[in-house]
C-alpha cells in the first residue's frame, strides 16, 4: 500500500468512526451533493439498458449500490475500499460477494470490469505534496483504465475557484484534458457544468 493510500485509509477510517454510514462518514458533503455525484458517475454507462458490470473504487459503505438499485437496470456490482470498517458494514448490509477490502493495485489484470468509477478519492491530497499527488493520480487512472473493458470516470477538484483548501487536490480542467488525450485515450469527456467545485472526467476505450 502506498503512503498516500495509507493516509487516505486513516483519514476515512476516522471520518467513518465519527459519522458512520453517511456522506459525512466518507467526508463527501451531504445527501444532496452525493446524489448529484452519483448521477455524474452513472453518466459513464453508455448503454444502461444492457446488463453491465461495474467496479466502485473507494466504495465506502456501499451507498452507490443503493443508487444503482433505483435505476432498475441489470448490472453486476463490485465495490472495493481500503477501509476495512466500511467494507465490514457493506458486507453485513448487502452480502459479502459484492464487497472486498483490497487496494486496486493488488487486483490482477486478468480481472476486468466494463466500467470503473472513482468518486472522491482523487479530490483529497491531505498532507501529500503536489508532486506526490500528481504521481499517485496518474498511476491510479492508468490502473483504472487497464482494468476496464469500456470506460472509467473520476472526479477532481477544479482550480476554477476563488478559494483553495490545502487538503484537497485541484487540477486544471484544460490540463487534465490534455493529459488524458495525450497519455490515455482520445475518447474523453469532461463535465464541469453541474454546479459543484469539481468536474468529472470520462475515459473510454
Amino acid at each position: 500500500m502506498s503512503c498516500i493510500t495509507s493516509q487516505l485509509a486513516n483519514h476515512y477510517r476516522e471520518t467513518f468512526h465519527r459519522h458512520g454510514a453517511s456522506p459525512r462518514g466518507v467526508d463527501w458533503g451531504d445527501l444532496e451533493t452525493s446524489l448529484i455525484r452519483y448521477k455524474q458517475m452513472f453518466k459513464l454507462i453508455l448503454n444502461p439498458e444492457k446488463e453491465f458490470e461495474i467496479l466502485d473504487l473507494g466504495c465506502g459503505y456501499g451507498a452507490f449500490l443503493d443508487f444503482l438499485k433505483t435505476k432498475k437496470n441489470k448490472f453486476k456490482y463490485f465495490g472495493i475500499d481500503v477501509v476495512s470498517q466500511m467494507i465490514d458494514y457493506a458486507q453485513e448490509k448487502y452480502g459479502t460477494e459484492a464487497f472486498q477490502c483490497i487496494d486496486i493495485f493488488e487486483m490482477p489484470l486478468t480481472r476486468k470490469f466494463d466500467y470503473i468509477i472513482c468518486n472522491g478519492i482523487l479530490t483529497q491530497k491531505l498532507d501529500a505534496s503536489l508532486n506526490e499527488m500528481n504521481h499517485f493520480f496518474k498511476k491510479m487512472i492508468h490502473r483504472m483504465f487497464e482494468l476496464s473493458n469500456i470506460g472509467v470516470c473520476f472526479n477532481v477538484m477544479s482550480n476554477q475557484v476563488n478559494y483553495f483548501s490545502p487538503n484537497l487536490y485541484y487540477k486544471s480542467p484544460s490540463e487534465m484534458l490534455c493529459y488524458c488525450l495525450s497519455e490515455i485515450t482520445s475518447k474523453v469527456k469532461v463535465d464541469h457544468s453541474y454546479g459543484l467545485y469539481e468536474y468529472t472526467v470520462y475515459l473510454y476505450k
